[in-house]
């Protein structure tokens, strides 16, 4: 009787009117910063580097038919893309220009596994949610050229969709910090030395005890974020330490968008109508909405019921799949198993040391292989430390040998890893031949598991003087 009682107060509390200002603003950053973004792409070379140029790309599982277009289609991919970015900052168009880049930066997404960045997935994500979201009835071409969808004000639920997607990954950042390594103070430890660019400016900002207080401030910052942008009282004054923190990130990592994609949307947490007000107060004029003004989207009001039982289910999977790392056995960071779409941000520095070898099934013949030809370096440093892309690369090292030199061979490798400061160890079995692995969803047991403790003095050897491990391999006869 209670539940009964219960559902049609936060129904109706759900599509209660707010402010669009809000959702105008960050329709429109978002939009410019995904213009840049595209732009970026061009500039960096990135297209050429990462999608062009390799021989050989990763996939994800299931994705494997999701391959790079020609050049001239791809460089035309891009373009669509800036355009549709700034389409969507202008309002026109509105929900096809979020359809394209939410399906044209899915299809980035997967076109190279060893390219994974966290912003880009949440690229996706939100442009999807800007998809339903109603960001175009004010300040926009849409609503100029159709004024039956002009409304300056939107359902509650629209605005709390996106504040939700947005926390999240402050939510899960914190749960990801709390292991040993991050609350030792590492990867920063190691990291803030190599920053000669910022070290000119801070001579300490190497030092020990500042990184220990950067790596406890970072999982602070992320614990009380969304609870301290809840509350009205402390909002101005988290969203001023969470711009500090994002600066600090793009200045320390030079990581990009996402920083400022961050920032933008944290605005979200503020009172709907905030640009309003703030309009007015630099301009000294009264700056009004027409609250209450919901009558012009009557399929809200039809299919409430239906819309929050879809909002449940999204956030129920945004909400486990970050933690299905917990059905692999040993460290995340490690293995790699289940890393990937879980907000597990800057955790870890990893130095592998590989070398590859072919094994004729009928001489046992062993020769080294050089994987420089079909990877570039970025690629091969993923790979050296990720056993699925290992395995994904034998499979076609294999399938190659076999196709140009007629050789039935397997393909095992010697891949040493130091993980935050550890002493090297083994990071799969160099007795297993890894191109007749299956790629799957389940633990693979060919991965070594981590025995290495933390140390107090962090190892940070380059792999050029790892003699001592890279031994010559001893391969077990079948």
């Amino acid at each position: 009787m209670g539940t009964r009682s219960l559902l049609p107060g936060v129904v109706e509390s759900a599509f209660a009117p707010r402010d669009i200002a809000s959702l105008v603003f960050v329709r429109a950053t978002i939009g410019l910063i995904l213009l840049w973004e595209s732009i970026r792409f061009f500039v960096n070379g990135t297209i050429d580097s990462v999608y062009l140029e390799p021989r050989f790309h990763f996939t994800y599982l299931g994705f494997g038919w999701i391959r790079p277009l020609p050049e001239a289609w791809l460089t035309l991919h891009f373009v669509l893309l800036g355009v549709a970015a700034l389409l969507l900052t202008l309002g026109m168009l509105t929900r096809l220009a979020a359809a394209w880049l939410c399906i044209g930066w899915t299809y980035v997404l997967l076109l190279e596994k060893g390219a994974y960045l966290n912003h880009l997935y949440l690229i996706c994500l939100l442009s999807g949610l800007l998809i339903f979201v109603p960001t175009h009835r004010a300040f926009s071409f849409d609503a100029r050229h159709c004024p039956k969808w002009r409304s300056d004000t939107v359902p509650a639920v629209a605005l709390w969709v996106l504040r939700a997607q947005i926390a999240i990954p402050y939510v899960f950042g914190a749960i990801s910090k709390l292991n040993g390594d991050w609350l030792h103070g590492l990867p920063l430890r190691l990291w803030m030395p190599r920053m000669t660019h910022i070290r000119e400016i801070i001579p300490f900002f190497g030092e020990p005890w500042l990184a220990m207080l950067m790596s406890y401030s970072g999982f602070l910052l992320d614990l009380l974020a969304v609870p301290l942008l809840l509350w009205r009282r402390a909002r101005p004054w988290a969203f001023g330490v969470i711009v500090v923190f994002h600066v600090c990130n793009a200045l320390m990592f030079r990581i990009g968008i996402f920083p400022w994609f961050m920032i933008c949307a944290t605005t979200l947490f503020f009172d709907s109508d905030w640009p309003r007000r703030a309009v007015g107060q630099v301009f000294n004029v009264p700056v009004s909405g027409r609250h209450g003004h919901v009558e012009n989207v009557p399929h809200v009001v039809r299919h409430r019921f239906a819309i929050l039982v879809c909002v449940a289910m999204w956030f129920l999977i945004q909400l486990t799949v970050p933690f299905r790392h917990l059905l692999y056995p040993g460290d995340v960071d490690w293995t790699e198993e289940g890393q990937r779409f879980s907000w597990r941000m800057m955790l870890c520095d990893k130095t592998p040391a590989m070398r590859l070898f072919a094994i004729d099934k009928q001489t046992r013949r062993v020769s080294a292989i050089d994987p420089r030809p079909f990877l570039n370096e970025w690629q091969l440093n993923y790979m050296s430390y990720d056993p699925d892309l290992l395995v994904q690369f034998s499979q076609y090292l294999a399938a190659e040998l076999r196709r140009t030199k007629a050789l039935d061979v397997e393909i095992h490798a010697q891949v040493f890893c130091s993980l935050n400061g550890r002493r090297p160890q083994l990071l799969v079995d160099p007795n297993i031949d890894l191109a007749s692995q299956t790629r799957s969803l389940a633990p693979q047991p060919w991965i070594v598991p981590l025995t290495e403790p933390l140390p107090n003095e962090p190892w940070d050897k380059p792999p050029s003087t790892w003699t001592e491990f890279l031994a010559p391999p001893d391969f077990a006869r079948p």
